[in-house]
């Protein structure tokens, strides 16, 4: 793993956005598992504005819940509960 320094929240907003960009743009159909909450707000925020400004650009989505790893056991998708140690 690369430890990067960044001056402030929006350059670690812009980094992490051109991070996704770059696998997406690598690999269209890649399967991203993206954090909740308030930290990653911003790079969202990013790739939500670039998506307007390219129009016309396609995008997909596929909706993963929580509890689905369960259903597939062949799967490398794990639910929260079921990866938890204890």
């Amino acid at each position: 793993m690369r430890t990067v320094v960044l001056d402030d929240y929006a350059a670690l907003s812009q980094a992490v956005a051109d991070a996704i960009a770059a696998t997406l743009h690598r690999k269209p159909d890649a399967l991203l598992l993206l954090a909740t909450g308030d930290t990653p707000m911003g790079a969202y925020r990013e790739l939500g504005e670039r998506h307007r400004r390219a129009r016309g650009a396609r995008c997909g989505e596929r909706h993963l819940e929580e509890e689905e790893g369960r259903q597939h056991p062949g799967s490398l998708i794990r639910s929260y509960r079921g990866s938890r140690a204890g």
